[in-house]
């Protein structure tokens, strides 16, 4: 598998996802789940994706995305009005394939009790995870 490392930061290290055993990948499609048992207002975290990928809030629809769906303390769908996705930062990987670093943050004032990411045919990786009563400051 190729490198995901920005060469501008070599001490950040990502992990790549894994392949499966006829070398195709392995965890680029389905469901990462975050459960908060202390209900944060907010929730951010880096999530690092190839630059082709859309971020598609609605998480339906043709080619490779990802998207973000999180639960209220009732394990109500908090609204996607409350999902933000911001452009952080872009590069190069060491072999050659552009990369998007988008800040996500998730608010909603009757608290947090899921995250979940959903991917669909491109690997998404997560860091600087933050959970919070106040706003982050990207």
């Amino acid at each position: 598998m190729p490198s995901r490392d920005d060469p501008s930061t070599p001490g950040n290290h990502l992990v790549s996802s894994p392949t499966t055993p006829d070398g195709a990948n392995g965890f680029s499609s389905g469901t990462m789940r975050m459960n908060f048992t202390n209900a944060p207002g907010y929730v951010s975290f880096l999530g690092t994706v190839n630059d082709a990928a859309a971020y598609n809030p609605s998480g339906t629809g043709e080619g490779f995305f990802y998207t973000v769906r999180a639960y209220d303390l009732a394990g109500q769908p908090i609204s996607t009005s409350s999902i933000t996705s911001t452009l952080n930062s872009r590069y190069t990987s060491t072999s050659g394939v552009l990369f998007r670093r988008d800040f996500i943050t998730v608010s909603n004032s009757r608290g947090i009790s899921r995250v979940e990411v959903l991917q669909k045919d491109i690997a998404v990786l997560f860091d600087n995870l933050s959970l919070s009563t106040y706003a982050p400051i990207p």
